[in-house]
């Protein structure tokens, strides 16, 4: 019966060190498949540039097309990225925006600082002067265009108080993004800062 016994106790033994060591590999094996998860995207995205003759910047000397997404204002540019919407914020010099493409105005936002234009090749591009502002300054944001209007490339389209808007303490830029109606990616501007109507952001 003690022979039993020990006998036993080392089964136990080994089988709870065994416990022990495959939770610990399934838990190594559960952190290294989340790591590679959360790296495929970066890499899926590089991918999808290259695959679609995208690049993140354009570089000297390369051409231009004459339908390029212009620039709705002058001034400092950021690139930034939202999901397949490839974009650039802008730092604009004064408080005036233009159609950076002919087309159609889609979609007005209620407060007037926003819109969508859906382009004469099917390009959604999405305009909004001031992220995530608040509805008490409305007051400073005048639309110059309606819902549904037939726009050319250059038309004034909304007017806003740059100077008021700052003196309340909101950040002021007038972000820029398209997005291709065939999935593709968009080329970006090499130039930093641009000027209203310059080549912005291409398929």
């Amino acid at each position: 019966m003690t022979v039993d016994i020990g006998i036993l106790v080392v089964i136990a033994g080994v089988a709870l060190f065994m416990g022990i060591w495959i939770g610990k590999s399934t838990e190594r094996m559960a952190l290294d498949t989340k790591r590679q998860t959360e790296e495929m995207p970066d890499e899926q995205e590089k991918n999808d540039g290259k695959e679609n003759g995208a690049e993140e910047r354009h570089r000297p000397g390369e051409p231009i097309p004459a339908d390029a997404i212009g620039s709705p204002a002058a001034g400092a540019v950021t690139a930034f990225r939202d999901g397949r919407r490839r974009g650039v914020s802008i730092k604009p010099e004064q408080g005036r925006v233009y159609a950076p493409v002919s087309g159609k105005v889609k979609k007005m936002y209620p407060m007037g600082n926003a819109m969508l234009i859906v382009s004469d090749k099917g390009e959604e591009v999405m305009i909004r002067v001031c992220n995530e502002v608040d509805e008490i300054y409305s007051m400073y944001f005048r639309a110059r265009v309606v819902q549904n209007e037939i726009i050319n490339k250059g038309k004034l389209l909304l007017e806003f108080d740059k100077e008021g808007l700052e003196a309340e303490g909101v950040e002021v830029t007038v972000s820029v993004s398209a997005e291709a109606q065939d999935g593709r990616l968009f080329a970006m501007t090499g130039c930093n800062p641009v000027k209203a109507g310059e080549a912005l952001l291409w398929a």
